[in-house]
């Protein structure tokens, strides 16, 4: 019988991620009182179950190395899967090592016989809490509530009142725009941040006007406080924070080649190639995240065949621009091979560019800085190319065309992928 590959089983035709765990992690809290790691890789492809083998290899050496971010989704997941869903029967002995944890991982920010407001920004710790606190079904602590609950009790507080019911399924409409925004079904209340609240705005602001963004906004900030009178809650309103302005829309600066280089050798990573596609593309950030292998596509064009990423948003108030074929950079398609999209989260992803970027630049520079930037970058770039040609711009990055003539608007086929493909050229290497 054929020996199984390092750290892989196989049961009931499933691979299994199985290794002992690292000495360097013994006292780590995802790994305290274990001896094993397994996690079912969801997988009968050898092939499949070897590339995500290494990547959870990966994963563990990072945090041997301290390279590794993690958010308190992530660490969270991480729980589930070794420990089994909250509500799941548990012996005595792992219930006593799971509070013996978080009664340590506490004990760092005691004054006297309160926790400092910095405990909130642990990640280990919120993580830890969160799953106990509905391991044990304390409904004094409301982790459980999510945006689509907390839409639901005031959608039912709205037809008590007597509110119309187009009024009423507004807030559906406010909600799934969020939602699609996340490319999440739905979202624990207390893990939505300012930072992914920021970069929505910006993401709306894009498509829509500055009082449809202002009254979305103002919708979720009311259907937050629902659920924080209902102690559904336990954070600060993140719709309503200081700083957050739909009339005044945040000035995004462009990164210099050298500090998106930067940036990039910073990250971790699983993140390098999301850095990398934006900055040879410009594509939005909902965009990029919607990305699969079947976005890569081979055109023909008049010096033969130039393989594109295909951009079809989903509507959400974009123009027809929007759709368009994007020549694929000549340093960027060897990072292609067996690319299938991203298996993390946009809001992930998100985290770990700030703390990069804050790290590398401060706080100050960050603020003005984000993966939008690119965009910024990828336009500016061109521009300074092609100054006599704008429209050259418009045509990759989606934008309403420069130019408004009839025979201009419809003319796509005949401007040619080959032009495309050559200022896509003139991109620096990154």
């Amino acid at each position: 019988m054929s020996k199984n590959p390092r750290h892989l089983t196989k049961q009931f035709n499933t691979w299994t991620y199985q290794r002992r765990v690292p000495k360097e992690l013994k006292e780590h809290p995802l790994f305290i009182g274990m001896t094993t790691i397994r996690k079912s890789l969801k997988t009968d492809s050898l092939q499949v179950a070897l590339k995500l083998r290494d990547e959870e290899d990966a994963k563990l050496e990072a945090l041997i190395n301290g390279d590794l971010i993690v958010t308190t989704e992530q660490i969270y997941q991480e729980l589930v899967d070794q420990m089994g869903p909250p509500l799941a029967p548990k012996s005595e002995e792992d219930k006593s090592n799971l509070r013996h944890i978080v009664d340590t991982m506490r004990d760092k920010y005691r004054i006297g016989n309160t926790l400092h407001e910095d405990y909130k920004k642990d990640a280990e710790l919120m993580a830890f809490s969160n799953y106990i606190n509905r391991m044990e079904g304390d409904n004094k602590h409301p982790i459980d509530a999510t945006l689509k609950q907390a839409l639901q009790l005031t959608k039912t507080k709205a037809t008590k009142d007597g509110r119309a019911p187009r009024y009423i399924n507004s807030y559906d409409n406010v909600v799934s725009k969020f939602l699609n925004f996340l490319q999440l079904p739905d979202i624990g209340l207390n893990w939505i941040d300012t930072t992914m609240v920021d970069e929505y705005i910006e993401h709306r602001l894009e498509a829509v006007s500055s009082k449809t963004t202002k009254n979305d906004i103002t919708t979720l900030s009311a259907i937050f406080k629902t659920a924080k009178r209902k102690r559904m809650v336990d954070t600060d309103n993140p719709f309503t924070h200081t700083g957050i302005s739909t009339k005044n829309k945040k000035i995004r600066q462009a990164f210099s080649v050298s500090e998106a280089r930067k940036i990039l050798e910073g990250l971790p990573e699983r993140f390098k190639l999301a850095w990398t596609i934006t900055y040879y593309t410009g594509v939005r950030r909902d965009e990029l995240f919607k990305l699969n292998s079947s976005s890569i596509v081979n055109m023909e064009s008049q010096n033969g065949n130039i393989k594109c990423f295909s951009i079809a948003p989903d509507g959400d108030g974009k123009t027809e621009s929007a759709t368009r074929f994007i020549p694929i950079h000549p340093d960027l398609e060897p990072l292609l091979d067996n690319f299938s999209g991203f298996d993390f989260k946009p809001n992930t992803f998100s985290t770990h560019r700030l703390t990069v970027t804050k790290e590398i630049f401060g706080e100050e520079f960050a603020e003005s800085h984000t993966l939008h930037s690119l965009r910024h970058t990828f336009s500016t770039t061109l521009h300074n190319h092609f100054p006599e040609q704008p429209q050259v711009v418009d045509w990759l990055t989606g934008h309403n065309r420069t130019l408004t003539t009839e025979s201009y608007q419809t003319y796509f086929h005949g401007y040619g992928l080959d032009k495309l493909y050559d200022a896509i050229k003139v991109l620096p290497k990154l």
